[in-house]
């Protein structure tokens, strides 16, 4: 699902001539002082020279580029904001164009003055989510090694707990978002069992057991997603047609290419004594790139998992990843505030038809 915008940004949008607007209120850390630093800010104007915001599937971050010649903009550091885009008066986030559906979190942790060329500049750089996980460090067990086990407990339930109880962060509903492993594979899942593990770290490993991608959103949310072949295309974007809700694209390329690996042994059920006696197997399989190239196999060993069937959702799982995080074109378009990290795009060529 994409971000909701109004009908009239939308159109502000893909207008022949546009006055692009990027709201940037920063908020300390007890919440007591902003400052706006936005397109309209009316204490400090327009300051804004560049900004590169790169959002990841594991990773978000921007490099402000302000103009600072009167030295009027003060320390932020440790600020945080959530940057809406728009055109003219309105932006994604403010409330009516898509409510609090503005970009995710974003921290400042670095924050230089530059002087070239007889002027004054300030450059912010900014992370997010991910990278505050990142520097989480996870205590639940009992100190100094801070072991937790989380026995038969599925992928979904310890995001849950660890998201919303240690973060203090929340996590949307998976609603139609289950790819029938995150809320049913039964897990013995251990925390810190070879010291000492990051948020980040956990999110990762449980992530990577099932199909879905976690995409951090504003008001310190992360939902659940899990692309499908199947889902419909959120956004067009064609070679000759600019009317809402799609656009206009400047150039694209598409890529196929041969999955490495594509084929995933699971092995499962090791004893209690760390040998393999008693073991199960799991398997899947890419026949198209094997078929193509030649089987490059894999092997994942998951001590926990008890049971064949639980052994090849496992492999189906990593084996999907290595898919889905498979770069497959690259598309170059005019901003567009409604497009989301995960969203399903498409791109029509025109020409000639």
């Amino acid at each position: 699902m994409s971000r909701v915008i109004a009908g009239t940004l939308l159109t502000a949008q893909t207008a022949t001539t546009r006055t692009p607007f990027i709201k940037m209120l920063f908020t300390s850390k007890d919440g007591a002082t902003t400052k706006d630093l936005s397109t309209n800010s009316t204490a400090y104007g327009n300051r804004i020279l560049s900004l590169e915001h790169i959002e990841e599937v594991y990773n978000d971050y921007a490099v402000v580029l302000l103009r600072n010649s009167d030295k009027a903009i003060p320390s932020i550091l440790g600020y945080w904001t959530e940057i809406g885009y728009g055109d003219g008066s309105e932006y994604a986030g403010d409330g009516v164009n898509g409510g609090a559906k503005a970009t995710a979190r974003l921290w400042v942790k670095s924050q230089q003055i530059v002087s070239a060329g007889g002027k004054l500049y300030t450059i912010l750089e900014l992370e997010g989510m991910w990278a505050r996980l990142r520097e989480t460090l996870i205590r639940l067990g009992t100190a100094p090694l801070y072991p937790k086990n989380y026995p038969a407990s599925t992928a979904y339930a310890i995001l849950t707990a660890l998201i919303v109880t240690e973060m203090g962060w929340t996590l949307d509903a998976l609603g139609a978002q289950d790819d029938s492993i995150i809320n049913t594979l039964s897990l013995n899942f251990d925390i810190n069992l070879q010291p000492f593990e990051y948020a980040a770290g956990i999110f990762y490993r449980l992530i990577r057991m099932t199909k879905c991608f976690l995409r951090p959103r504003a008001v310190l949310n992360f939902e659940v997603r899990y692309p499908q072949a199947a889902d419909s295309v959120d956004f067009t974007f064609q070679s000759t047609d600019n009317t809402p809700p799609n656009g206009l694209y400047y150039q694209y390329s598409d890529r196929t290419r041969v999955h490495v690996p594509n084929r995933i042994y699971t092995f499962g059920n090791q004893d209690a004594d760390g040998q393999w006696t008693a073991y199960v197997t799991g398997d899947e399989v890419d026949q198209a790139s094997i078929d193509a190239y030649a089987e490059i196999p894999d092997i994942y060993l998951a001590p926990n998992i008890a049971t064949a069937p639980n052994a090849d959702l496992l492999s189906a799982a990593l084996l999907s990843k290595v898919k889905a995080e498979t770069i497959a074109g690259i598309g170059l378009v005019p901003h567009h505030c409604g497009v989301e990290l995960l969203d399903k795009v498409q791109f029509v060529d025109r020409r000639g038809s």
